[in-house]
């Protein structure tokens, strides 16, 4: 059949009848001049199109999810990527997105295996939709990981295993233009309510909201409309802000393209030609034809020397001609331009430290020698310092000298200003005249900028398909049904709101509006308290959704919600309807409303809350998510009440408008001294007056901004450690340790009592807490009440670290009394030579029985007690390092893990201090590069971690694995 035609025309829908034949014939062939194979592909093209039309036809909630169509859907596609070469990169990244999206939902309901187990498919719907979301910020993989024997006997499992193996590496630039626009650079979203045009004008003032940063969305405005960093929790704020964004993209208008011009922004550097030249105005105007023209001044600092004083406006109006071209750097906010930064450049470029110019100085009526003017040969103007000798000699040469030029200034006023130092008086050149020689060097200047070009157009950003938006719709429809937050989820569904009204989709709008206000109405539930009965308002269903599962489901909760603290007689009758109900949700929710509802007045708040919260437990919200709300009262005093011992703040940077001291790490420092004084404490950070945990986002986030670190807690707490260090000094900040309360996004500072002496801070004042304050200490009383309070504990402490200090300050053994080791598995009493502490919590120890240094951490000793002993081994005393596993040794061994998100999480909780070995090696993997004296720390992490780690170079690892494996687990 080859070179010929094909009369019959088959329809594409014929290959899903024949479809296991159409994949095989499809992988053994491949000849683009055989006529079958072509015609195979038009239907295979023909298929898929239609399969694309029917699911941007289709509201995101009627997606068919059979778990064959799924299959199918799958399989189609990745026929369609492995065969189709001709297609341009959008269309390509559609159809990888229409499949992760099949795939998926393909996943979600294979939950377990016949051993009840999460099936790895399953595991994998994170990485999934996290593979579907980076599709709209980068271009497609430049590898598939898949192959036609993976679509021909698929497995699921296993095609997911192959399927996660694709990396998006390179970030894509693309925008589409509707009702408003969505544009994607630098791995961000901007949903905008204007269209291409403005957003292309750098300087029109805009407003932006990071509306969902943990997945690179913000929302841009000219209308001013923005959501304050405080509101990003309030639901009706968001909604709010949603709402008018919504309605300003619906009045916007896309421009036609013929019309668009290309926008410069500040600091461009523009061909301009000269129109018009007086003393005191300078004018010009661009004139690339591709760009927006403008027309403005040519200003000259004159808060800068060079133009004020040396070079003067008047000067360059001499120079300059109408009509002369060059390049200059424009600011199109005030349609102004500068050459500045080129002058300076062409100064510093062509009067350099070393170079040597004849020069002529004018003889000043003044006396005063200083910074005397000389204007050499080239038109430069540079500052001589003279002495009266040098002066003298100037007049005996009439006043001109060879001069070296010694520096450049290149910032402040004097920017541009020469400085040199006479070298000799003997020129060649005498009659140098500024009037001569400083208009010729600024033409010589803008001649040196004419060499302009005109700018061709640029291409036109790639056009994100409609199609594609919508089928990006339906993977924010999955991530959000697949989110255990509900404030989270709420702004994802904000985002999928915008994104309907870009595209116009009325039908996904009614949807997301309903669903919106739905898990609104929960978290208004959830955090009210259990006397606030009528925080639930029932939701109007739409029409047009009434007879959708999720959207009834959802409306005979809030029925039943409604019921809520409102008394037995008067809900019983609706509750009792619900809970004979087959659908095991409402069953359940309606009958703890009714207990609720029964128990309220007799029993206590506390046991309210909890049944409060079971109700709560049983509501995931109305898509095929399981995520719950969490009761945020039951967070109340969670961390206790302030105290001697106990002290909140809730940030480390920003002070309470009533805080007498508005430095607010001076705060947190007072209260650590004045705990170190006391009897220690813990100062948290992140948690308000009443025990209640408000996280540290803003303070991760001004970390980020004010200081360039990352927005992680370990930062957080190095940047607090090295402040502390810098107000307390090494010595007393030994006795702080920050500790990492992630569940909480808080930060807790745990305090010991300091054992000598007062502690004071580097500004020379002390503290001493005293019941829930932190005082100043002014009186000498006092100060001598806690150093003898201190003397006193010292004698009387069996305090291990101070034991261990005082026996090697006197070089004596101590008693390791019942130490655990867990080398050697057991349990007994050592007699050691300690001579070294780490961080207080190692103790580097030579043991006489063994013959070697050892390093002992101090916590496995049930008690150290000192003996009379003097040491005998002094000379065998050598530190040990310990490695980041805290393993010591004398080998090194080097390691190169690639860690998933899993396993780098994971490994950082076990050791909080190797996080300074890990970079990112990818969108979604990294690198650890390390070292270690022992395998076995390595070797437990392996294998609790396998499928997340890459074992790139560490030598033996592979085998210490293998063997304990084989002698262990019997495999």
């Amino acid at each position: 059949m080859e070179n010929g035609t094909i009369w019959l025309k088959p329809k594409p829908t014929h290959i899903d009848e024949y479809f296991e034949d159409f994949l095989n014939y499809l992988k053994s062939s491949g000849n683009a001049y055989d006529t079958l194979y072509t015609e195979s592909l038009r239907l295979l093209k023909e298929r898929v199109a239609l399969l694309v039309e029917a699911r941007t036809g289709a509201p995101m909630y009627r997606q068919d999810k059979a778990q064959e169509v799924l299959t199918f859907n799958t399989r189609l596609c990745g026929a369609w990527l492995l065969a189709v070469k001709d297609a341009s990169r959008q269309e390509r990244k559609l159809v990888l997105l229409t499949m992760i999206n099949n795939l998926v939902c393909l996943c979600m309901q294979n939950t377990t295996t016949a051993l009840n187990r999460s099936t790895f498919a399953y595991r994998s719907v994170p990485e999934l939709i996290g593979m579907a979301m980076r599709l709209m910020t980068h271009d497609m993989p430049n590898v598939l990981t898949f192959s036609w024997n993976d679509l021909i006997g698929f497995s699921l499992d296993m095609f997911v295993s192959n399927f996660l193996k694709m990396k998006f590496a390179t970030e894509s630039e693309a925008c589409y233009e509707g009702k408003g626009l969505i544009a994607v650079k630098n791995a961000e979203i901007m949903l905008a309510t204007y269209n291409k045009d403005v957003h292309e004008k750098k300087y029109m003032p805009k407003s932006t909201t990071h509306l969902l940063p943990e997945y690179g969305f913000d929302v841009s405005s000219t209308q001013d409309l923005q959501l304050k960093e405080s509101k990003k929790d309030d639901v009706e704020a968001i909604e709010e802000f949603v709402d008018d964004i919504m309605q300003a993209m619906k009045g916007c208008k896309k421009e036609a393209s013929a019309k668009r011009l290309l926008n410069y922004t500040e600091g461009d550097l523009v061909p301009v030609e000269v129109t018009e030249v007086t003393p005191l105005r300078i004018a010009v105007k661009t004139i690339d034809p591709s760009y927006a023209q403008i027309e403005g001044q040519l200003v000259f600092e004159q808060n800068l020397k060079i133009f004020s004083k040396i070079y003067r406006p008047e000067v360059w109006a001499k120079v300059l001609n109408v009509g002369d071209r060059f390049n200059v750097n424009v600011n199109p906010a005030n349609s102004t331009f500068s050459l500045t930064d080129l002058f300076v450049e062409y100064i510093n470029e062509n009067a350099q430290p070393g170079y040597g110019f004849d020069a002529h100085n004018h003889k000043a009526v003044s006396g005063v020698l200083k910074l005397r003017e000389f204007w050499t040969d080239e038109g430069f103007m540079v500052y001589l310092n003279l002495t009266e000798e040098e002066d003298e000699q100037l007049d005996d040469n009439d006043r001109n000298a060879f001069i070296e030029i010694e520096r450049c200034y290149t910032y402040g006023e004097f920017r541009g200003c020469l400085y040199g130092t006479i070298v000799n008086y003997q020129v060649e050149k005498r009659d140098i005249s500024r009037d001569d020689v400083c208009p010729r060097m600024l033409r010589r200047f803008i001649d040196s900028l004419s060499n302009i070009s005109i700018t061709e157009k640029k291409e036109e950003q790639e056009a994100i398909q409609p199609e594609f938006v919508k089928e990006y719709l339906n993977t924010l429809n999955v991530l959000q049904s697949h989110e255990a937050n509900p404030m989270l989820r709420y702004r994802i569904l904000s985002v999928k709101r915008i994104l309907c009204t870009l595209i116009e989709s009325e039908k996904d709008e009614k949807y997301c509006n309903y669903i919106a206000k739905y898990i609104k109405t929960l978290i208004l539930f959830a955090k009210a308290d259990s006397d606030e009965w009528n925080t639930i308002a029932v939701i109007d269903t739409p029409e047009d959704l009434k007879d959708e599962e999720t959207v009834t489901n959802g409306a005979d909760i809030l029925k039943i919600l409604s019921c809520f603290a409102k008394g037995y007689d008067a809900t019983s009758d609706t509750l009792d309807r619900y809970i004979e109900s087959e659908n095991e949700t409402l069953s359940k929710t309606a009958s703890l409303v009714q207990s609720y509802n029964r128990l309220c007045g007799i029993l206590e708040n506390k046991t309210l809350r909890g049944i409060k919260k079971q109700i709560l437990n049983q509501l995931s919200v109305v898509t095929d998510g399981d995520s719950t709300l969490e009761l945020s009262n039951e967070l109340e005093g969670i961390f206790g009440e302030e105290d001697d011992m106990k002290e909140f703040k809730t940030s480390f940077f920003e002070a309470p408008t009533n805080a007498k001291v508005q430095l607010q790490s001076y705060n947190i420092f007072r209260g650590i001294c004045a705990m170190m004084n006391n009897r220690g404490g813990v100062l948290y950070l992140g948690v308000d007056d009443k025990g209640i945990p408000v996280g540290l986002k803003n303070d991760l986030d001004t970390l980020a901004r004010k200081f360039g670190m990352s927005p992680t807690l370990d930062a957080y707490m190095i940047q607090i450690n090295r402040q502390g260090e810098e107000w307390f000094g090494e010595t007393y900040w030994k006795y702080v340790t920050l500790k990492p309360i992630n569940e909480h996004n808080v930060v807790s500072i745990v305090v010991e009592p300091y054992p000598y002496d007062v502690v004071y801070l580097k500004d020379g004042t002390t503290y001493l807490r005293k019941n829930n304050s932190s005082a100043q200490i002014t009186d000498e009383s006092t100060i001598e009440d806690i150093r003898r309070r201190r003397q006193e504990a010292l004698r009387k402490s069996d305090d291990k670290i101070i034991i261990l200090k005082d026996a090697i300050q006197k070089k004596r053994r101590v008693r390791f009394v019942g130490y655990k080791s867990i080398n050697s598995g057991t349990i007994k009493n050592r007699i050691v030579e300690p001579f070294y502490i780490d961080d207080n919590e190692y103790v580097h120890c030579y043991e006489a029985e063994q013959d070697k240094v050892k390093i002992f951490r101090i916590s496995r000793a049930e008690k150290i007690v000192m003996t009379d002993e003097p040491w005998k081994f002094k000379e065998k005393h050598k530190l040990l390092s310990i490695d980041p596993f805290h393993m010591s040794g004398e080998k090194k061994i080097d390691v190169r893990l690639r860690l998933k998100l899993q396993a780098m999480t994971a490994l950082k909780e076990y050791y909080p201090g190797i996080s300074r070995y890990i970079r990112q090696d990818g969108s979604d993997t990294w690198m650890l590069e390390t070292f270690t004296y022992n395998l076995y720390p390595l070797m437990v992490f392996y294998l609790s971690h396998a499928q997340y780690v890459e074992i790139v170079d560490v030598k033996g690892l592979k085998e210490a694995v293998a063997d304990y494996v084989k002698q262990y687990l019997h495999i």
